[in-house]
């Protein structure tokens, strides 16, 4: 039976054990213990990362194929793990800085996509994640040119806060409070979400009728772009979250959503693991 195994992975070269069960007309289970007993053996591989509950197998010098498979079901997960894959892929380096830490345990489930790093820059010690594509040389060029930058993009975003309380209290009427984390704020219903928005920044572009690139000054010297979601509906909920945070990861930029609605309880508990991606103001 063991041999009818690898013509399956000679055949298709990486494959999960539902796979070779179809193939071979067995259980799931008795396909997944035929090929563990080949791993154990040293006869075939396994991917470190799983796909539900199951590894990816594959003869030994075709382990491209397992992780363009592997790649391939990433592409269809759910959120947020297929969002952290993306956000690795299009950025190519994930530091502990750039993902809150709720969705950096998902890269240390993609073991071999996600290849944990530690590396020795200007005499700091830097851990990192690096996309298995980009080379080690290459991931430290982008660390060099991007980590020392991380502190004043902090110094930016609190600017930025201050900014945002400053300019609504001053600008917009009737008077506006801001609460400083949770960006909420309260005016009369009457003000229109659009007015709102042109008093926070500048538009840059209009991507559609919801969608839009700003730009907030934060002082004579610095500015820092935002994309602002328009949301005109009495609730939040956890798929508008989502498709902020979709939206940060295709811009590479910080989402306000600008509503006057409220939050729902799953929409809630879903800001709190994007916080600092997704920022909700409240009108």
């Amino acid at each position: 039976m063991q041999n009818k195994v690898i013509e399956v992975l000679e055949k298709e070269k990486a494959c999960l054990p539902i796979h070779v069960a179809k193939y071979l007309g067995i259980d799931t289970l008795i396909a997944n213990a035929l090929l563990e007993s080949l791993v154990s053996r040293g006869i075939i591989l396994k991917t470190k990362s799983k796909i539900g509950d199951s590894y990816i197998y594959y003869l030994p010098g075709y382990k491209e194929e397992a992780l363009r498979l592997l790649e391939s079901y990433l592409e269809k997960e759910v959120p947020p793990k297929n969002q952290v894959y993306k956000f690795l892929k299009e950025n190519k380096i994930v530091t502990s800085k750039d993902l809150p830490v709720n969705l950096l345990s998902y890269l240390n489930e993609l073991e071999d996509i996600a290849i944990k790093e530690i590396s020795f820059i200007k005499g700091d010690e830097i851990k990192y994640w690096r996309y298995y594509k980009v080379p080690k040389e290459e991931a430290e060029k982008i660390i060099i040119d991007r980590f020392y930058k991380e502190e004043k993009k902090a110094e930016k975003v609190e600017k930025v806060q201050e900014v945002i309380s400053k300019k609504v209290s001053k600008e917009v009427k009737p008077k506006v409070e801001v609460v400083k984390r949770k960006k909420e704020i309260k005016v009369k219903e009457s003000v229109n979400l659009i007015n709102v928005m042109r008093e926070l920044g500048r538009v840059i572009t209009k991507f559609d009728e919801d969608t839009y690139l700003i730009e907030i000054e934060v002082n004579n010297l610095l500015k820092q772009k935002y994309i602002v979601i328009i949301k005109d509906k009495k609730k939040i909920s956890e798929s508008d979250i989502t498709f902020a945070f979709a939206k940060s990861n295709e811009f590479r930029k910080p989402v306000i959503i600008l509503t006057n609605g409220s939050l729902s309880s799953n929409a809630k508990e879903l800001l709190k693991i994007y916080e600092g991606l997704v920022n909700i103001i409240k009108v």
